[in-house]
């Protein structure tokens, strides 16, 4: 019989495997390091909660075709259920396939079903009984001395993780705001109702004002911070009229490779919107709100 330590270390052993198969095909593809997943540590619990799921659940299924839907279905129904219950608690989405053909409100798709069935097959197969046969060696007394070291840094690093993630839903929240701020004032303008139109000169005063606050809050969001701690004049003579400021992202933005994007079409979304009525009143260019 399986122990509550066993099982862990197995959850974290797949976890790690998956972060290592994660980080590889994003750098390579970014030509950059990358370290993948929502933790800080080198592990993806996806990856050791699906891989957990299709011990328990398709463990003892024999014919491999069977295994190979059965584990597709499996695993895909968790990357869905992940993806829908991350985005409900952060407002935000880790991977996006809405650009794949075949795909479900982007969360899953044809393909990586199809990947996540094969790897269901070599798991079961080739990974485990490997992992197996490791732990058979290993004494109990190590194994729980491991386990209770390995607990300790996963939930001391998820507590983190999840304060980090926290940032990323006030950026999400403050655009949201933002845009059902400018569709309502669009809204009113649009209704025709004379006593709540405003004058020109009053739209475009608040229309300046919604900007010079979205862009404020918005940087302040996305964790803009001094370059230096010289004063203004020293750094505009020293920094050769270059920008003051620079973006120290949540480490979030940076590991995934949908969550600075998707920020980014809301944002464009938010200036085309501010535009659109800025153009209804005065004709003049203005600067993007970010």
């Amino acid at each position: 019989m399986k122990t509550v330590e066993t099982w862990f270390l197995w959850l974290m052993i797949y976890s790690i495997i998956g972060w290592v198969y994660e980080s590889t095909i994003c750098s390579i593809s970014q030509r950059k390091l990358i370290n993948r997943g929502f933790l800080n540590g080198p592990y993806c619990p996806i990856y050791g909660t699906g891989a957990v799921l299709v011990l328990l659940v398709l463990g003892r299924i024999q014919n491999p075709v069977l295994l190979f839907f059965a584990g597709a279905v499996l695993t895909c129904s968790l990357e869905y259920l992940t993806s829908w219950l991350m985005e409900k608690l952060f407002h935000a989405r880790w991977w996006d396939y809405s650009n794949k053909k075949f795909n479900i409100q982007g969360r899953i798709c044809l393909g990586h079903t199809f990947y996540w069935g094969i790897a269901s097959l070599l798991f079961l197969y080739l990974v485990h009984p490997i992992v197996v046969y490791c732990f058979s060696q290993l004494l109990d007394s190590a194994a729980i001395i491991i386990f209770a070291c390995v607990l300790a840094v996963f939930l001391v690093d998820l507590v983190f993780a999840v304060y980090r993630a926290l940032d990323v839903r006030k950026v999400m929240d403050k655009i949201k705001g933002f845009s059902d701020t400018l569709s309502n004032f669009a809204g009113t303008i649009k209704s025709g109702v004379s006593d709540k139109v405003p004058s020109l000169d009053e739209t475009k005063a608040k229309l300046e004002s919604f900007k010079r606050d979205a862009t404020a809050q918005l940087k302040d969001a996305f964790h803009f911070a001094p370059s230096s701690d010289k004063t203004d004049d020293e750094s505009t003579e020293k920094e050769s009229g270059r920008n003051k400021l620079k973006v120290k992202l949540n480490r979030h933005f940076t590991s995934s490779s949908n969550l600075l994007p998707y920020a980014k079409k809301q944002i464009k979304k938010l200036e085309e919107m501010y535009d659109e009525i800025r153009r209804a009143f005065f004709d003049d260019d203005d600067d993007d709100l970010y």
